[in-house]
C-alpha cells in the first residue's frame, strides 16, 4: 500500500496518542476512552482527541470543539486507545 502523507500524518498521531499509555507504567493511564458523541455527551476532551486525530488540529484550533463537516459521523464512534492496540466500535447501520 502507498504510503500518502496524509495517512502518515495520520499515524505519526495516533502513535503520540498511544505513547501515553502504558501497560506497565503506573503514572500513565493504560486506555484513552474516546466519546466524542451524545454517547459521551460531546465530552470536549474526546472531541479533541478526534479533530487532532483525524483532522490534525492543534493548538487553537481545538478550542472550537465543532468538527468539520465530512468528520460528523465520528461522534457517534466509541475508540479505545492502547498502548498498542486501538479498538473503534461504530453502528454498522450508521454507516452511509
Amino acid at each position: 500500500m502507498e504510503e500518502t502523507f496524509e495517512r502518515v500524518e495520520f499515524l505519526n498521531r495516533l502513535r503520540s496518542l498511544q505513547w501515553l499509555c502504558s501497560d506497565t507504567d503506573t503514572t500513565c493511564p493504560k486506555a484513552l476512552l474516546v466519546l466524542p458523541g451524545p454517547d459521551g455527551r460531546f465530552n470536549t476532551g474526546s472531541v479533541h482527541i478526534i479533530k487532532y486525530l483525524f483532522q490534525g488540529s492543534i493548538g487553537k484550533e481545538l478550542q472550537d470543539d465543532v468538527l468539520k463537516e465530512e468528520f460528523e459521523d465520528l461522534e457517534d464512534m466509541t475508540m479505545l486507545i492502547k498502548e498498542k492496540s486501538v479498538s473503534i466500535m461504530y453502528r454498522y447501520d450508521r454507516l452511509h
